[in-house]
């Protein structure tokens, strides 16, 4: 299974000191929205996730932000 990783994203945002406000809207949504990815309530779309790749210098949003799960719940790297 795998699993976006929210906590990574937040991650980003935080070290280039964005508030989830100016995130959103260098993505191209609101702030409230930025906060439910960060929350695991909602998950971004393919173009939000290609425009955090970009911003974060990532050529592979699936290498960076998705972890694998195994069938124990135990977190490996997706490589």
């Amino acid at each position: 299974m795998l699993l976006f990783n929210f906590e990574l994203l937040r991650n980003q945002r935080r070290q280039r000191g964005f508030t989830q406000e100016q995130w959103g809207k260098i993505i191209g949504v609101t702030g409230a929205t930025v906060g439910n990815w960060e929350r695991a309530v909602s998950y971004p779309d393919a173009q939000e996730l290609s425009r955090i790749a970009t911003i974060c210098g990532v050529s592979d949003i699936n290498d960076y932000f998705v972890e694998r799960v195994d069938k124990n719940n135990e977190h490996k790297c997706k490589n």
